[in-house]
């Protein structure tokens, strides 16, 4: 899947990210988003989070992700897997979560990077939104999953947003 992504052509990546992002706009609309910085060729949000006034990221601390504001793109540092992070303090609100992932289904369930911590994260935010933006190839039939794993409400690909009803979420109950 890595290889798959790395290798999208250029134009194809512009015209899927293009209309992720105008969907995640409408998903989204004014609610305070946690999104995150993209590595390893994800799907890049900075467009749409530059644009949206309510904005956090994760920031690891220790073995737990939390999510702190996002107050100027040029003040994020590296955490300890390298990504840039906020350094700024915590918050516990959250009303939509943008999960990053390698692979992703149409009935709500990813795959992640190994760690657990967005699984981890979501545990404690029961009420958020959660929402994965993919590339039309990182939708697949089926991924590997363990008992931690936390389904998504919604997948949205440049066809449009597809409620999984994962969790028993739809557009009129987001």
């Amino acid at each position: 899947m890595r290889a798959l992504r790395r290798d999208l052509p250029a134009a194809e990546r512009a015209t899927e990210t293009a209309a992720v992002l105008q969907h995640l706009r409408t998903l989204v609309g004014r609610r305070r988003v946690m999104g995150f910085v993209a590595i390893k060729r994800e799907l890049d949000l900075r467009p749409l989070l530059e644009a949206h006034s309510d904005v956090v990221l994760p920031r690891m601390e220790g073995e737990q992700l939390v999510a702190a504001p996002l107050t100027n793109w040029e003040a994020l540092v590296p955490g300890p897997f390298g990504v840039p992070e906020p350094a700024g303090p915590a918050t516990a609100d959250v009303e939509v979560v943008l999960l990053p992932g390698l692979a992703f289904t149409r009935h709500g369930t990813r795959l992640g990077y190994g760690g657990g911590f967005y699984d981890r994260f979501l545990v404690d935010r029961p009420g958020a939104l959660r929402v994965a933006p993919a590339f039309s190839l990182q939708v697949l039939p089926d991924v590997p999953t363990e008992h931690h794993d936390q389904p998504f409400d919604v997948l949205v690909t440049p066809s449009g947003p597809l409620w999984t009803g994962a969790r028993g979420r739809g557009p009129h109950g987001a």
